[in-house]
């Protein structure tokens, strides 16, 4: 059962069988992303690329989604 506004991201993680038989399923909630942008798209990152992308690259991308999250914030920070 999923939230307004939950993020559902239905995939095959990197690294699993190629033949599409498991599919996972990460449900993001957003209250996670408001407080913890940061870890929500690590989280994400992992899941979609697994291994296949470095920490350090993962690391990165999720610290440029969060400081445009939080420009985004701050520049619309009144409406709410």
């Amino acid at each position: 059962h999923h939230h307004r506004g939950d993020v559902v991201y239905k995939g095959t993680p990197a690294g699993s069988t190629t033949d599409g038989m498991r599919i996972q399923v990460l449900t993001l909630s957003m209250d996670n992303f408001i407080s913890q942008p940061k870890q929500t798209i690590l989280q994400f990152l992992k899941f979609v690329f697994g291994t296949k992308l470095s920490d350090e690259m993962k690391e990165e991308i999720a610290l440029g989604y969060e400081e445009m999250y939080y420009k985004k914030v701050n520049e619309g920070g009144h409406q709410r």
